[in-house]
């Protein structure tokens, strides 16, 4: 009831508005708020046929309303008399029965009244409601708020209100704040670092005294509570802030204020909060919720418009799962299907460089992890300032591991078994939808959307098989589709040109490693002592023979591996550390191609294998750090 009569006084228009102004002040709401009302807006006029029948039933609810009055003060006079005849003689008795029969005849006359009272609200209501869905909603607001205050004035012999009564309830809206927005108004890389908020205040019959605009950081508690994030971290990855504007207002009844908050942190959402008081001590506040704002300048997206690709892998994972080793994100034990925890991985990637995650579909888990995948992918999505591509790969649990033919191993997958095509193509028919492909921010290369096949090299006799997903996405899409194979062989293996001339390798439009190349579960130190060597050795080797092919050569980069302590295998750890992650940055970056560079870290956030360079409670942002300063000195 507070928001019609609100909009009762400050958003009044329609010929037919004055009148109903006059059928107010009949109700005993008196001449003061009519003057306040006639000084503050002009009366334009509406929709000819709406306000005819607005009119007629305003105007029976005015007829009505006025008989129902005048028999009410008929029944009070009759009362009157009554009460005196009955102390009459005995031989008045019959003037008695006759003004009985006239009170009788009164009473009949009010329950007709009320009832034309009650008939035209309900004919009012249903005029407003049958013109709603064709004039809209701001065009029969004041009706609308006229019928609430219809609803509210039904009066009775016993309940019957003060013209004071009547005002104060009226009154009790203001001020009134209207209009609360904003808008960015200094934005630099995607990072919003000025912001203009406006409003409006309405106080016509006091005058307003103090107004107050707050920017209030949107607390993240439950990173504490639930994810175990450590408190003295969390200034860390949300980072404090709390701004106040107070306004000056300049007495008017109607006033528009705006309000220009600078160099924001950023990292967090926020509350505008406005709270406004009059000279009476009403107060009023209202707010609204900002999306979240960036706390570092999207790097990741200068480098893109210049045609540097900066990958990094990004897994689903809920955090709690996974087994702890040395460290925890600086986020901590998180879920990946956080919407907030999407937001600050983009914020801190690309403020490093990052453009592109490779989304891992985990495609090894399905069904059980479907949902999962989807729902991590459409947050990162969600946020427009980063690209992603889908990752597809072997799996036991779907695809058939048998010898088939002596050039076969045991442990590779025969694509020509047609189980075992036909689950390749429903895995890529699933994961590149119309829903994911034709989003602005996948990944699309040479005008193709891209599709990252893990550990290619357990594919065989995949020419027919990729070949099928190509004609796919073609039909789908009139684009074909860029195929990445994490395919070149790990450390100490050398291209030969028998050996790796595989016919179906070029159906693929661009060649890479895993890991850095590491050799996982290799049983010697000498290639883990010497990786250093191997791994530039590898990189000079197979980039040029990328290079002989026609295809697009990615470099692949990790700070460390080692899942040992997770998954149980016995291996030899690829150490990791700040130093050793800046030594092999500064190779892969010679070996980035001069006219489409392209690295690959391995990865952003696989806790499991130790390969994680994302902000993490004890090495905090070195990883990134290093990242951006080597990124810029080359590129910038």
């Amino acid at each position: 009831m507070l928001k019609w009569l609100g909009l009762l006084v400050v958003g009044v228009r329609g010929a037919g508005r004055r009148g109903f102004l006059n059928l107010l002040a009949g109700l005993g709401l008196g001449a003061a708020v009519a003057e306040v009302y006639e000084r503050l807006y002009n009366i334009p006029s509406l929709e000819e046929r709406f306000r005819a029948e607005v009119n007629y039933w305003v105007d029976k609810y005015s007829s009505a309303y006025a008989r129902l009055n005048s028999a009410n003060a008929e029944l009070n006079n009759l009362a009157a008399q009554h009460d005196a005849a009955l102390k009459k003689i005995e031989d008045l008795k019959l003037e008695v029965r006759r003004l009985d029969g006239l009170e009788a005849e009164s009473s009949t006359a009010i329950s007709l009244y009320k009832q034309q009272v009650e008939e035209a609200i309900k004919g009012l209501k249903n005029t407003i409601e049958k013109y709603r869905s064709i004039l809209g909603e701001e065009r029969v607001a004041f009706e609308s708020a006229s019928l609430k205050v219809l609803e509210e004035l039904k009066f009775t012999k016993e309940d019957l209100r003060s013209t004071n009564e009547k005002l104060q309830k009226l009154l009790s809206y203001f001020p009134m704040i209207r209009n609360l927005s904003w808008r960015p108004t200094r934005v630099v890389n995607d990072k919003i670092y000025d912001v203009n908020v406006s409003l409006e205040v309405i106080s016509p019959l006091n005058r307003l005294e103090k107004l107050e605009v707050r920017l209030i950081p949107i607390k993240y508690e439950y990173f504490i509570t639930r994810y175990r994030m450590r408190r003295e971290d969390y200034p860390l990855v949300f980072p404090p802030e709390e701004r106040v504007i107070k306004l000056e207002p300049k007495g008017l009844e109607r006033e528009t204020f705006s309000a220009t908050f600078t160099n924001l942190k950023g990292g967090k959402e926020y509350i505008i909060n406005a709270v406004a008081k009059d000279v009476a001590g009403n107060t009023k506040a209202v707010e609204i919720k900002t999306p979240y704002m960036r706390e570092f300048e999207n790097f990741g997206e200068v480098l893109y418009q210049k045609g540097i690709l900066v990958f990094s892998v990004y897994i689903p994972f809920d955090m709690m799962g996974i087994p702890r080793k040395d460290d925890d994100p600086l986020l901590g034990r998180y879920d990946t299907m956080d919407e907030i925890v999407a937001w600050k991985h983009v914020d801190w990637a690309t403020g490093a460089g990052i453009n592109v995650f490779i989304m891992d579909s985990q495609n090894h888990w399905w069904p059980d992890i479907e949902r999962r995948v989807f729902t991590v992918y459409n947050n990162i999505i969600k946020t427009e300032q980063i690209r992603v591509a889908w990752l597809v790969g072997p799996s036991r649990r779907h695809f058939i591991y048998e010898e088939y033919g002596k050039e076969i191993p045991v442990w590779a997958i025969d694509l020509s078994i047609l189980h075992n095509h036909d689950t390749f193509i429903s895995f890529v028919r699933e994961l590149l939808t119309p829903e994911y492909v034709l989003n602005r921010k996948y990944l699309m290369m040479k005008n193709r959307p891209v599709l990252y096949i893990w550990d290619e090299g357990a594919f065989f006799n995949q020419k027919s098989t990729y070949q099928a997903v190509r004609n796919l996405i073609n039909e789908m899409f009139g684009t074909g589709l860029y195929i990445i194979a994490d395919w070149i062989p790990r450390i100490p293996t050398l291209p030969t040109v028998n050996k790796y001339r595989v016919e179906g390798l070029k159906v693929v439009d661009a060649y890479t490693g895993w890991i850095g190349f590491h050799h996982v579960g290799l049983d010697t130190e000498e290639y883990v002592n010497n990786y250093t060597y191997y791994y530039e050795k590898h990189l000079r080797e197979w980039r040029g023979f990328t290079k002989s092919w026609g295809k697009d050569f990615i470099v692949t980069i990790t700070p460390g591996f080692d899942n040992s302590y997770s998954w149980g295998d016995p291996q030899i750890p690829l150490p990791r550390g700040r130093d050793k992650f800046e030594e092999r940055l500064i190779i892969a970056l010679k070996y980035l191609d001069e006219s489409k560079p392209m690295i690959k870290i391995d990865t952003w956030n696989d806790w499991g294998e130790w390969s994680y360079i994302e902000p993490t409670a004890d090495e905090k942002f070195r990883y990134l750090e290093i990242l951006r300063n080597y990124l810029s000195k080359t590129y910038l």
